[in-house]
């Protein structure tokens, strides 16, 4: 939905994004993904409800929104580890990179009973999004948790199932994501 052209993915731009592309009705341009499906546009009534949201940074060329900011604990280490994530709808799996204080030894997936806290927002304005225990089966939780420890990036890319307990809204035009549980 938007950037991912710091992975490589030259095609990933908003302009080529048809989501963001649909004319007529009083809609802003974005979506919302939910059990129902993919909403396109959006209008009062389908952004009604408990939504929390974030404001996403412009990229520094302008061109598409920066990621969107996240903090990740393992077993409740603190400070946090803060970075970016993206919500995925095309895999099973999480991918997780954190620095060595947050991965308390672990090497290439996360041991099962890994307590794993996601907040959303920068440091200072983050907000507990969700939490589960690695393997504990859950509606929220990966089927495997594929672990890189390195101090130069701190990412989440939360897989499928994070939309078991959230619909997620994202806002092109004005540079929203939003989250209401379920």
């Amino acid at each position: 939905g938007f950037a991912r052209e710091g992975d490589s993915q030259s095609q990933s731009t908003p302009d080529k994004n048809p989501l963001l592309h649909v004319t007529g009705g009083e809609r802003r341009q974005g979506y919302i993904l939910s059990p129902e499906g993919v909403h396109v546009g959006l209008t009062a009534a389908n952004t009604r409800g408990a939504f929390r949201y974030v404001k996403l940074a412009r990229r520094p060329d302008g061109t598409d929104w920066a990621p969107l900011p996240a903090c990740i604990s393992l077993n409740g280490t603190t400070p946090p580890a803060c970075g970016t994530v993206l919500v995925d709808t095309g895999v099973s799996v999480m991918y997780m990179t954190v620095p060595e204080a947050q991965a308390q030894g672990a090497q290439g997936t996360l041991p099962a009973g890994t307590q794993v806290a996601v907040s959303i927002g920068t440091e200072e304005s983050a907000f507990p999004l969700y939490s589960f225990s690695a393997g504990d089966g859950g509606p929220v939780t990966p089927s495997a948790i594929h672990l890189r420890v390195a101090a130069d990036r701190t990412f989440v890319n939360t897989s499928y199932h994070l939309l078991n307990g959230f619909d997620v809204l994202f806002d092109g035009e004005g540079g929203y994501v939003g989250f209401r549980p379920r």
